[in-house]
């Protein structure tokens, strides 16, 4: 198959592809984040960064690292590092719309293409090839793992349509 697809990787680690502007800012209460999982945030307009949910779609960023962790129960109890370049390629999770695995043609059919943040069993940050109601991610590549769940991912980065724009400029 032709396409962007990253061969012979090793172990997939999600994350960011290229360097860019770090701020470390206030995360909201219980935030949860894990390993093999899009690390996206919005802004609430409290101050804090959380989880995008449906009515909350202006991504501010990208948690840096691959930690597992879950913020204090204290909105700005706990800070992360946060990766506020949304030029930049981002490594995620791939599903469907019901969560579940997606083949290879797939994962190449969406290089190009508009979608949706997914959260599979409320911590994890997929993907969603199936969706482009709100238009948040761009389809850049893929890497293909095997065919069980998770082991599918996009290479994606973030539409206009989904960005805040920071205090740092690239001007």
């Amino acid at each position: 198959m032709a396409g962007n697809k990253l061969k012979n990787v090793g172990s997939v680690s999600c994350g960011k592809l290229s360097t860019g502007s770090i701020l470390n800012m206030a995360i909201g209460a219980s935030v949860v984040i894990k390993a093999k999982s899009g690390r996206f945030l919005c802004g609430t307009g409290s101050g804090y960064l959380i989880i995008p949910t449906a009515s909350l779609t202006d991504i501010m960023g990208w948690v840096v690292g691959t930690f597992e962790a879950t913020s204090s129960s204290t909105a700005g109890g706990t800070s992360w590092d946060i990766e506020t370049d949304l030029s930049k390629l981002f490594v995620m999770p791939a599903c469907d719309d019901s969560a579940g695995a997606v083949t290879e043609a797939e994962l190449l059919g969406a290089i190009g293409y508009t979608m949706d943040i997914q959260m599979v069993s409320t911590s994890y940050q997929y993907c969603d090839l199936g969706a482009s109601a709100i238009d948040l991610l761009l389809g850049y590549g893929y890497i293909y793992e095997g065919s069980a769940a998770g082991q599918q991912y996009m290479i994606v980065k973030v539409t206009p349509k989904g960005q805040v724009y920071t205090t740092h400029s690239d001007v």
